[in-house]
């Protein structure tokens, strides 16, 4: 049972650990690169907690995909802009489908 729920955990961390660089600079950009050594710095400090509560699995790769995905951010940022721009012309085009409509 242990096992599965430690299975559960790490999926959901790396989850998190994917994503929480892009929303950090989305959010708060200008403290974007102290934030982010803090957040490293926390995780580092309580893998080895983690994986002691989870012997079977090993969390210590979330420090190396928390490096990848930093290390691309502005990418996956531009990428987010260019996602953003492309949905909302399309509601653009949906409200004036549903304005002709009338």
């Amino acid at each position: 049972m242990m096992k599965r729920y430690g299975e559960r955990f790490l999926k959901a961390s790396m989850g998190w650990i994917k994503y929480k660089p892009l929303l950090m600079y989305i959010m708060q950009r200008n403290t974007y690169l102290r934030d982010i050594e803090i957040a490293k710095d926390n995780l580092k400090n309580s893998l080895k907690n983690v994986n002691e509560m989870f012997p079977n699995h090993n969390f210590l790769c979330l420090e190396g995909e928390l490096e990848k995905y930093d290390e691309n951010v502005r990418i996956h940022y531009k990428e987010y802009l260019k996602t953003n721009e492309v949905w909302n012309r399309i509601k653009i085009k949906m409200q004036e489908e549903n304005v002709d409509k009338t």
